[in-house]
C-alpha cells in the first residue's frame, strides 16, 4: 500500500493504492469515503483482515481509496469541498487518469460510504469510461 496523487482536470486529488502480485488485476475497485475521514478509513489499522486495501490486494485486485474533493491534498484549493456533481466530475476525471496510466482488468467497481456513496452513485450515473463494473455502498440511508 502507498500513498498516490492523480490530476483529477487540474485538481490534485490525494490517495492510498494497494495493487496485486499478479498483472493485470482482476479489476479496479475506488473506494469513496465518507464526511470527516479520509481515504485511510479504508486501510483499518487494527488488523489486516479490516483493511479493504489489504484485502483487495490479496484476492488480485488493485484498490484506489481516494481522499474526495476538499480532503487530503485538495483541501487547500477546494476549503469548502465540493457539491455532489462537481465531486462526482471530479472523481471522474481522477479514475480515468488512473486507468490511462494502470491496467484496469474486468474494468472499475466503485464503492462509497456514507456521503461517498452518495458520490458513487453520482460518479456512475455519468460513466463514459468503458466497464463500469458496478457500484457498492455503504452506511447511507434510502433517502436522500
Amino acid at each position: 500500500m502507498r500513498p498516490v496523487t492523480l490530476d483529477a482536470n487540474g485538481i490534485t486529488l490525494s490517495g492510498l493504492l494497494s495493487e496485486p502480485a499478479q498483472d493485470p488485476p482482476r479489476a479496479v475497485i475506488v473506494a469513496l469515503h465518507g464526511g470527516g475521514v479520509n481515504a485511510g478509513y479504508f486501510d483499518g489499522q487494527a488488523h489486516p483482515d479490516v483493511s479493504l486495501l489489504t484485502l483487495g490486494a490479496g484476492l488480485g485486485y488493485t484498490v484506489l481509496a481516494l481522499d474526495r474533493p476538499g480532503y487530503g491534498a485538495s483541501a487547500a484549493g477546494l476549503p469548502g469541498g465540493q457539491r455532489l456533481s462537481a465531486q462526482a466530475t471530479t472523481v471522474r476525471a481522477a479514475i480515468a487518469a488512473f486507468t490511462a496510466a494502470h491496467a484496469s482488468g474486468a474494468g472499475t467497481l466503485v464503492l462509497g460510504h456514507s456521503f461517498g456513496a452518495k458520490v458513487a452513485f453520482a460518479v456512475a450515473a455519468d460513466w463514459h469510461a468503458p466497464a463500469l463494473l458496478g457500484v457498492d455502498v455503504s452506511g447511507c440511508g434510502r433517502r436522500l
